[in-house]
């Protein structure tokens, strides 16, 4: 059946089954790299305002670089191009080829894919929607093993100390039988996973500014991202003056140390508590005002905007002064009854403990509770702070003047608008896990938590705010939470917040309407071994190999074949389910795990060396070795 899906599921639109070709309304299939590139790109010009028109129209485009400055005949490497006056809407061409799955990131960059090409040099260049044309730079099309390139590194920035995980993406890069060796200003970092389009690696420890990051394989090419990656000193806290003081709170301390956040101030915490900065800060001094909190010594920790911490382990005591402290054992909400209430703030809420007495104040965490009213020494009311960041705090009651206070734990629980999953950028995977998965919807936060299936995710970067309205969560797909021995599953990826709320996207569709059983899918990708023939138009090419999801309804149909080349076309995959009808023809068999037959078209092709690219339901793509001629 022919049917084109929503653009959350890019590999399968415009899926052609038996009904035959329709090149008039299809989209090509990205490549996962490529999918990652064009979701990070359109987040990049969204981010950057560039708007539509790029430069105006007047600006001409201009080449200065591009990484990996080679391609295999057969194409399908990410290339990155650098440059000035890149337009939304540019194209990229290879010696008169028209690149794939090109992402105009700024201005500067664009990210495409070679197609297939014979071997040899020939003229790259960058042509904007207005018509111009950028300079040419040189590009080889090369029989060999391509050098990697490198295309994006993320998180761009980390600790000078090192420890941070990150992910860089490009193209070529070895993963068997030895990984690529990474380096960031000269550094070895740890490789943890390495795919051809994805490497994870632990950053080394360096001094501070912005470095560049180099990949070297084992053949000892190499590709380098110049300015990709910033050290950052992370603060330091030497020292608290006093080191102590009333259960209460209240009390000026001056901390001392170094690379504090200066134009928007840290966040200081006294156990979890969060503390009032009360002036300006400088590199190495903050006041705060310490936060009601119970008897005891506590770690205090000042956290700068990009994440850095530095903690001063039992750092502070609180010590209770003579007499009977208010003790606090329920905070209620009046409307639900319930130890919860709106992040907005403004809900009404009884405090029941002991030793309470007129004039007594309320926070939640640092937040003053407004119109608390003395109702018994038992009994408190009061109003919950506005505009509150969300999650569990401490509630104190102070007794002031005495520097008595009582605090209960986590007391009441600060509810966001709940989270909504509206995108995921993939929804499949290897049985190893270790790809990049960007996460975007509505309502989500910092603290998130995103899990596949039971197994929980790790999240390497928050953007809040991403326009045209959302939030992203990037995230590495862990290793699948499948049963020992299973290889092939459906899971559910899940958003979490803090305050217990959740989200999940709802399941895929196949191409005839059938629907996933979960929102994700584990499976081996394709693995295409070869085809024969290899020249011709109007013909049958048999293509071998492995992992083709060859199912012709449910779940996991939906595979497709895809020319790349000077132009493009989506292949018809030949379909006989009943052999023995005399329909059809001699030879002409369903698709199976290990081999399948699509029709070249007569006409529609433009003469020239063309790439096989197979994608399965789940979207995993694989691309043919070699090329196959069109005269």
């Amino acid at each position: 059946m022919d049917r084109t899906e929503e653009t959350s599921h890019p590999a399968r639109r415009g899926f052609i089954g038996e009904g035959g070709t329709r090149r008039d309304s299809v989209t090509a299939p990205l490549p996962s790299l490529a999918r990652r590139a064009a979701m990070l790109a359109s987040l990049a010009l969204a981010l950057s305002a560039c708007g539509g028109g790029g430069g105006g129209g007047t600006l001409s485009p201009s080449l200065t670089g591009i990484s990996p400055a080679s391609c295999p005949v057969g194409g399908g490497t990410a290339v990155t191009l650098t440059g000035t006056g890149f337009q939304a809407g540019a194209t990229v061409g290879f010696g008169g080829a028209a690149g794939t799955a090109v992402a105009v990131a700024s201005a500067t960059s664009i990210i495409a894919t070679c197609p297939a090409r014979a071997a040899g040099p020939l003229s790259v260049v960058v042509t904007n929607a207005d018509g111009q044309v950028s300079n040419g730079l040189t590009f080889t099309y090369q029989v060999g093993t391509p050098p990697p390139g490198v295309g994006s590194v993320s998180p761009a920035s980390g600790s000078t100390a090192g420890g941070r995980t990150v992910s860089i993406a490009g193209s070529s890069f070895s993963a068997s039988p030895a990984n690529p060796r990474v380096s960031f200003g000269g550094d070895f970092a740890t490789v943890v996973t390495a795919t051809a389009t994805l490497i994870i690696a632990t950053v080394p420890a360096h001094a501070p500014g912005t470095v560049a990051v180099t990949v070297e394989n084992p053949d000892t090419q190499t590709a380098t991202l110049p300015f990709a990656f910033t050290y950052v000193a992370p603060p330091v806290v030497a020292s608290l003056s006093p080191t102590s003081g009333s259960t209460g709170g209240g009390e000026r301390i001056d901390l001392t140390g170094t690379s504090f956040d200066m134009g928007t101030a840290p966040v200081v915490t006294f156990g979890n508590t969060p503390a009032l900065v009360a002036d300006a800060p400088t590199a190495t001094s903050i006041t705060i005002v310490t936060p009601p909190h119970g008897e005891g010594v506590v770690d205090v920790t000042v956290t700068n905007s990009d994440g850095l911490a530095s903690t001063l382990v039992n750092g502070f005591t609180y010590k209770a002064p003579a007499g009977n402290a208010p003790t606090v054992r329920n905070v209620t909400n009046d409307a639900t009854g319930l130890p919860s209430g709106a992040a907005a703030g403004g809900e009404a809420v009884t405090l029941t403990g002991t030793n309470f007495a007129p004039g007594a104040t309320v926070h939640f965490g640092a937040a003053a509770a407004t119109d608390v009213a003395f109702v018994s020494t038992t009994s408190l009311t009061a109003t919950t702070p506005l505009a509150q960041p969300g999650g569990t705090v401490d509630v104190t009651v102070a007794l002031p003047g005495t520097g008595l206070a009582g605090t209960i734990a986590r007391g009441f629980t600060f509810l966001l608008a709940a989270p909504r999953v509206t995108t995921l950028s993939v929804t499949s995977s290897t049985p190893a896990g270790g790809g990049l998965l960007l996460v975007k919807g509505l309502n989500l936060q910092a603290s998130s938590t995103v899990t596949f299936g039971e197994i929980k995710a790790t999240v390497t970067e928050f953007m809040p705010g991403v326009p045209p309205g959302g939030d992203v969560l990037t995230v590495i797909v862990p290793p699948s939470p499948l049963l020992p021995g299973v290889t092939d599953g459906f899971v559910s990826v899940v958003v979490g917040n803090p305050d217990g709320q959740s989200s999940t996207l709802a399941p895929s569709v196949s191409p005839d309407g059938t629907p996933w059983p979960a929102n994700f899918h584990y499976g081996p990708p394709p693995v295409v071994d070869g085809f024969s023939p290899s020249t011709g138009r109007g013909l049958d090419v048999t293509l071998t190999g492995t992992g083709f999801s060859s199912d012709a309804t449910g779940a996991r149909s939906g595979m497709q074949v895809l020319m790349s080349g000077p132009s493009f076309d989506i292949l018809r995959i030949r379909r006989c389910p009943n052999a023995a009808d005399p329909a059809c023809l001699p030879g002409v068999v369903s698709p199976t795990p290990t081999s399948l037959v699509v029709t070249i078209p007569s006409s529609q092709l433009n003469p020239g060396n063309y790439g096989f690219i197979v994608t399965n339901f789940d979207g995993q793509s694989a691309m043919a070795p070699g090329a196959f001629v069109v005269p």
